[in-house]
């Protein structure tokens, strides 16, 4: 069944009043957005060498944002112009690694700037979804971070821990999202993603296939996914990606069981 052509439960029982007086009733138009819920993301590679490095990414849990600009009706955002933002959890924990790291990496504060900011941002072709429920971003990035070199850290002889840690080198990440979509109707308010991704990280470059869905749960099996209350829409069709212990969309969008 598409999810189109699902009635809404909201919506039945305005349609019906509309019928006995002779009206119509259709599904309101959706506006672009995306969920407020971290997603599950399933990472295919599609190109680049698969004994590389950067090749072994299988997956990750995204943050993503929906902005609108200003300027609506009565002081409100203007749902007409949305644009979004992409966090892939990896280049988050390399922010967590520098900002918790025992001493001071010189340079580095987490904050937004040309040398660590890993949000990818574009803007949506439309405010609302088209005639098949997608709503689109041609493009989002590159976002480019890079972790700078973390010093070596003596041992504390006042603690019974070995706190030494080796120099790390510093590392870069680069993100570009390309032909980005995500599903909007009434029961799957952006909670569906898909994407073309090219991952750079230290030279090496990687490109993948991205579906995501939101929110993101953890998994052991299958059955692990089509737990009632564990947050995921019943209908999607859904399976656990064991190698990453997330649950993941078993179908390229729209997929439903």
């Amino acid at each position: 069944m598409q999810p189109s052509k699902r009635p809404h439960l909201r919506a039945l029982v305005p349609c019906a009043l509309l019928l006995v007086v002779g009206g119509s009733c259709t599904q309101p138009t959706m506006n672009c957005t995306t969920a407020h819920l971290p997603y599950a993301a399933k990472y295919e590679l599609t190109s680049g060498n698969p004994m590389s490095p950067c090749a072994q990414q299988k997956g990750d849990i995204l943050g993503m944002q929906t902005y609108f600009a200003t300027g609506g009706i009565n002081g409100t955002a203007k749902f007409s112009d949305p644009s979004a933002a992409i966090r892939p959890q990896y280049s988050g924990l390399l922010i967590a690694e520098a900002l918790n790291y025992p001493v001071d990496v010189p340079g580095f504060t987490g904050e937004k700037g040309v040398e660590h900011w890993p949000n990818a941002l574009g803007d949506f072709e439309s405010g609302s979804p088209d005639g098949d429920d997608l709503c689109h971003v041609p493009q989002l990035g590159p976002a480019t971070f890079t972790r700078p070199e973390l010093p070596a850290v003596a041992d504390d002889p006042a603690t019974e821990d070995d706190e030494t840690k080796a120099v790390s080198p510093p590392t870069t990440v680069s993100y570009e999202w390309t032909d980005v979509r995500w599903l909007n109707t009434p029961d799957a308010q952006g909670t569906q993603f898909e994407a073309d991704l090219k991952f750079t990280q230290d030279g090496c470059t990687a490109e993948y296939h991205v579906v995501a869905v939101s929110p993101a749960v953890e998994c052991a099996a299958d059955e692990d996914c089509t737990l009632t209350g564990n947050g995921l829409n019943p209908d999607f069709a859904v399976e656990c990606a064991t190698d990453i212990g997330l649950c993941v969309l078993a179908k390229p969008i729209p997929s439903y069981e």
